[in-house]
């Protein structure tokens, strides 16, 4: 039987492993369209730290749907009200589509503006 790389690591050089991943993927900047982003900007400003937020979560996911919540907020510096009120925003003008279910975090399509603009 083959062993697979993580078998043969110890935990401990796992765990490092696994944590220089997670600190590689909150490091990196992901490309936002420029066009999406002045969309959400003349909205209001908060709408755009949402949408900010929201192409993190899509970057780090690598999915256009995505659930968005506290830990989302929190890093961004968004308190739940301005999040909510940003999200709203952002799905009034097309730029996003929520699903929202009782007690769970609402779940996020992002949509671009040339998907939008048929």
């Amino acid at each position: 039987m083959v062993e697979t790389w993580e078998e043969r690591l110890s935990d401990a050089s796992l765990e490092r492993h696994k944590l220089a991943q997670r600190r590689r993927s909150e490091e990196f900047v992901f490309r936002v369209p420029v066009a999406w982003l002045a969309k959400a900007n003349a909205v209001n400003p908060t709408a755009a730290v949402v949408g900010m937020a929201i192409w993190f979560r899509v970057g780090c996911e690598q999915s256009r749907t995505v659930a968005v919540g506290h830990a989302v907020w929190s890093r961004f510096r968004l308190s739940r009200q301005q999040a909510y009120r940003g999200l709203a925003s952002l799905e009034s003008i097309g730029l996003i589509s929520i699903e929202r279910h009782r007690g769970r975090n609402p779940v996020v399509t992002l949509h671009t503006t040339k998907a939008r603009s048929k």
